[in-house]
């Protein structure tokens, strides 16, 4: 979309004008966000709509958590992330911050009314179908270091079209193999 149709902005243009801008000023018609853009889209008053993307498999972000394997205190780590992980806390994250889904799917479905104002039931059960369509994503101890020197890196050579999307997670996937000596 962004590269062979240009139907999509590239990331440079989003930083400068700021997605809700382009929207407002006729500038593009259509984004792949993610749901943390949605409040923003319903305030800036844009009558916009969801869609799934072509393809059928998405990837479901969540707040990921990773301990640090050295962490002398493993107990009380472990507790203060299955609390970041509660229904309690992500209820507290929706009605402070409206985002949108969380890891707990159940504070997701009690808070709809709350994180996806402006949607149409159909709308709303397209973002549920897409997390029931995501591929999970793995987290292994050595996350920090790959993403900071593999994804970031091939994510943006990806966004410049240096890199298909499948040449890109063939890349990934060589480079996490690599790092974990299989």
């Amino acid at each position: 979309m962004l590269h062979t149709d240009e139907v999509m902005p590239d990331a440079d243009t989003i930083d400068v004008t700021g997605m809700t801008q382009l929207f407002a000023d006729g500038r593009v018609a259509n984004a792949i966000e993610g749901t943390w853009s949605h409040n923003d889209f319903y305030e800036s008053g844009i009558n916009f709509g969801v869609c799934p993307t072509p393809g059928g498999v998405t990837v479901g972000y969540v707040d990921v958590y990773i301990p640090l394997s050295s962490t002398e205190h493993p107990e009380e780590t472990m507790a203060v992330l299955d609390y970041l992980i509660s229904y309690d806390a992500c209820v507290m994250k929706y009605e402070n911050n409206k985002l949108g889904p969380q890891v707990n799917r159940k504070a997701t479905e009690d808070c709809m009314d709350s994180c996806f104002a402006g949607l149409t039931p159909e709308e709303v059960e397209c973002i549920f179908a897409s997390l029931d369509n995501s591929r999970p994503l793995t987290v292994f101890p050595e996350w920090g270091e790959f993403l900071s020197n593999s994804l970031l890196p091939v994510s943006s050579l990806m966004e410049i079209g240096e890199y298909t999307v499948d040449q890109g997670f063939d890349e990934l996937q060589m480079m996490a193999n690599e790092l974990l000596g299989f």
